[in-house]
């Protein structure tokens, strides 16, 4: 899956991505850090990869990805 991120602000800024949730240990996000300047577009690419153990339950497992940016860092 993909994730596009647009950097609103006015100054360069590092976004940092972490997957949060029950599937997070199985997934992967990469680059884990994307660097924009202002007005730019970048794109991280989710990948998820379940156990093949019984952890793994059928059905829909909700998800999310807090995405922290370096230069505020309180606007999560």
């Amino acid at each position: 899956m993909r994730l596009r991120v647009r950097n609103t602000g006015d100054v360069v800024d590092e976004y940092r991505f972490e997957p949060v949730g029950q599937v997070a240990p199985w997934t992967t996000v990469e680059p884990q850090t994307l660097r924009l300047y202002p007005g730019t577009t970048g794109t991280v690419e989710l990948t998820f990869a379940p156990p093949r153990t019984s952890d793994a339950v059928a059905g829909p497992n909700p998800y999310a990805v807090r995405i922290t940016p370096t230069e505020h860092p309180d606007a999560v």
